[in-house]
């Protein structure tokens, strides 16, 4: 696998295939591409902590909230299954983060469709987040 170098400038964000420090470009610094696994070490750690915390909500939460006991939760049946579905695309997102991670420290590069799932299950969480917060109805 070649070598590749990345300019960190937005405006200019040119790649070449050998290990440089100045973008032959616009004169800007230039990264190298799988040098650092820091990336790939984050995603893993937050997709670890994303998967524990929303399977764990899932798994403790989600029989009282599909099964509404009047004492224990004072939410409809229907608002039950949508904060169990929150639960659950959160411990998607973790699992999509993990995946991301493990990806990243092993090849170095990107993988064009985990990024797509994640943008995609991103936009449907920050959906339901939107939706929660507009059309659930208010207490008193």
């Amino acid at each position: 696998m070649a070598t590749l170098s990345v300019c960190d400038n937005p405006a200019c964000a040119v790649t070449v295939e050998e290990k440089r420090d100045i973008c032959p470009k616009c004169g800007g610094p230039m990264r190298r591409v799988g040098d650092s696994p820091a990336r790939g070490i984050v995603l893993l750690i937050t997709g670890l902590f994303l998967l524990g915390a929303g399977g764990a909500l899932s798994l403790f939460l989600g029989p009282m909230m599909l099964n509404p006991d009047p004492a224990r939760f004072t939410g409809s049946p229907a608002q039950g299954r949508l904060f169990f579905s929150l639960f659950v695309l959160v411990a998607l997102m973790g699992l999509a983060g993990l995946g991301n991670g493990i990806h990243l420290m092993r090849t170095g590069q990107q993988s064009g469709l985990l990024k797509i799932v994640t943008l995609a299950l991103g936009a449907i969480l920050v959906l339901m987040a939107v939706y929660i917060i507009v059309a659930m109805p208010k207490s008193a």
